[in-house]
């Protein structure tokens, strides 16, 4: 009877860890209740800001990132129910996204996530832990004061360029936490994090091995490529890598667009004695930045809007644009739309195609199913939940 028991177990054993193995492709297939940081500074999964805007975002964020030290991202959603997360309100749901993403330094915690929910009528302004509870009125004012008017005269994308420019000025100085205010140390808990563990078996740690050495050997074998030491090839003197800010000194105006939109990441490396140096460009995995035709650059963004949407009795149509963030390349097409079938199907699989008819329709951008920002380039930061929110 022992045996027969042992062999039960065993068998239950191997059902629950081919069960678990099945969940593994939809990890690695980028599959989350949460949307992909698909660019450093803008992730735009409304699809309600210009070309126009989405650049002077970019440059204003990643001036703040060099000059502050701050990381900043704005982010846009239908809204925050399309996602399985089981947040009720925009607070949680950017608490999660923030944390999820690891915006900002881990070190000061002084990240900035800008969130507007267009169909919930929300907006966030989501501060990492380092910022205490110091600027939650000034973010507070922002909103109330600069972005919601717009977005009550359906300007969605003047209020975040306007609002984005408010937080930028406020934040340009050190944060709190810099400046000896405040230092934040403990850890946190909220909806979305537990402050404890469950007592790991076997089989989750061989699991989480199997996945870890899956996921982080190449990423490991690339940050040692990275990291390991250079010798100036013409006075044989060991070369020192450049932080972010002087290594734009080295790099042309390609090279420093491709940076800021987070398709390619550059290292410089300098001899100290003759000046001598080198600099090695590192492709950003799964980014959704196409090559330039034109100057040879990965800073080209693909953006596609509804002209007509499609009914059950006549197609629809729909502009693809093809736009070079880093010189004026531009191409656009234009695609025809299948009308809708009545099927018992039609609902779901319309909804996860369109946009739906509340925010003016509008296809998938393509990063949230297509890879994203690289989770190793971001600082780690968290927030416990300050900020500011706002509702039209």
């Amino acid at each position: 009877m022992m045996c027969k028991g042992v062999v039960m177990k065993s068998k239950e054993c191997i059902i629950f860890v081919v069960l678990l193995l099945s969940l593994v492709p939809s990890v690695l297939l980028g599959k989350s209740s949460l949307p992909i940081r698909a660019d450093r500074f803008v992730n735009d999964y409304a699809e309600i800001l210009s070309i126009e805007d989405k650049t002077e975002l970019r440059t204003m964020l990643s001036t703040l990132r060099q000059g502050a030290g701050v990381e900043a991202v704005v982010v846009t959603v239908d809204s925050y129910d399309n996602f399985d997360t089981g947040d009720l309100k925009i607070e949680a749901f950017a608490t999660r996204l923030f944390n999820t993403w690891g915006i900002g330094d881990a070190r000061r915690n002084n990240g900035v996530l800008i969130l507007l929910a267009v169909v919930d009528r929300s907006v966030r302004i989501e501060l990492g832990a380092g910022y205490g509870r110091g600027r939650d009125a000034a973010m507070s004012k922002i909103i109330d004061n600069v972005m919601i008017p717009a977005f009550k005269r359906g300007s969605y994308s003047d209020g975040l360029l306007a609002g984005a420019r408010a937080v930028s000025a406020d934040l340009s100085a050190p944060p709190r936490s810099v400046r000896g205010e405040q230092s934040p140390s403990l850890p946190y808990s909220d909806e979305g994090r537990q402050t404890h563990r469950m007592k790991p078996t076997p089989i989750f740690g061989l699991l989480g091995f199997g996945v870890m050495l899956l996921l982080g050997g190449p990423i490991a074998i690339r940050n040692y490529r990275r990291s390991r030491t250079r010798t100036c090839e013409k006075c044989n003197i060991q070369m020192e890598r450049l932080d972010e800010i002087a290594e734009d000194d080295y790099l042309d105006n390609g090279q420093q667009t491709e940076e800021s939109v987070g398709s390619v990441d550059y290292d410089v490396w300098r001899c100290p004695d003759c000046e001598h140096h080198a600099v090695y460009a590192y492709r950003r995995w799964l980014s959704k930045y196409k090559v330039c035709p034109d100057c040879d650059r990965r800073t080209v963004e693909e953006t596609k809007r509804i002209i007509r949407q499609p009914t059950y009795s006549r197609s629809g149509k729909a502009e693809v644009a093809w736009q070079c963030l880093n010189c004026r390349y531009v191409k656009r097409r234009r695609k025809t739309l299948p009308r809708l079938r009545r099927t018992q199907f039609s609902n779901s699989s319309s909804s996860s195609f369109y946009r739906g008819s509340s925010g003016g329709g509008g296809f998938s951008s393509g990063s949230s199913g297509g890879g994203g920002f690289s989770s190793g380039s971001s600082g780690g930061g968290w927030s416990s939940g300050g900020g500011a929110s706002g509702d039209w």
